[in-house]
């Protein structure tokens, strides 16, 4: 299966095949088109799962190549659960995935810290599992207004799903 050719370079699942001299800004600029489909696979995988969902109901599952059900599946679920505008084209897909059972309000806020501290995966991960372990606030107290007895109510952890 040829995927592309073009202009001495031809494309195909397991090869690229150049039959003309590149010269070094050619090359540069083949190499990032490489890395922006590298880094975006997993997202327009998950994306067209999702849209297909959408149109045509759970027969989605139609369109998944053999062999790669687990693969995209996992693909659809964080591409369904970090929305276009909380993405970050300068953290992996990976990055994405480390946040992806979290609130998104709270995805955003670990994928600013993991940008602006260059975090890898790893550390985020650890990061969120840390905040995740971290004690509860203290519950709140309220009154009753006609007994005047003192009730705890139970304070959230902000960083659940």
């Amino acid at each position: 299966m040829e995927l592309v050719k073009s202009n001495g370079i031809k494309l195909e699942p397991t090869s690229l095949t150049i039959t003309r001299r590149l010269n070094m800004e050619e090359g540069g600029q083949i190499a990032d088109q490489m890395a922006a489909m590298e880094s975006g696979i997993q997202w327009w995988v998950g994306d067209l799962l999702n849209a297909m969902e959408s149109l045509h109901g759970e027969v989605y599952a139609q369109v998944v190549p053999d062999g790669k059900a687990d693969t995209w599946r996992n693909y659809k679920w964080v591409s369904d659960r970090v929305k276009m505008n909380t993405r970050r084209g300068s953290l992996s897909w990976s990055h994405h995935q480390a946040v992806a059972s979290l609130l998104s309000e709270r995805q955003a806020i670990y994928l600013d810290r993991a940008e602006a501290e260059h975090l890898s995966v790893s550390d985020l991960k650890k990061l969120i599992a840390e905040e995740k372990g971290k004690p509860e606030k203290a519950p709140r107290m309220i009154e009753c207004p006609e007994c005047h007895a003192m009730f705890e109510v139970p304070v959230k952890n902000s960083i659940s799903a």
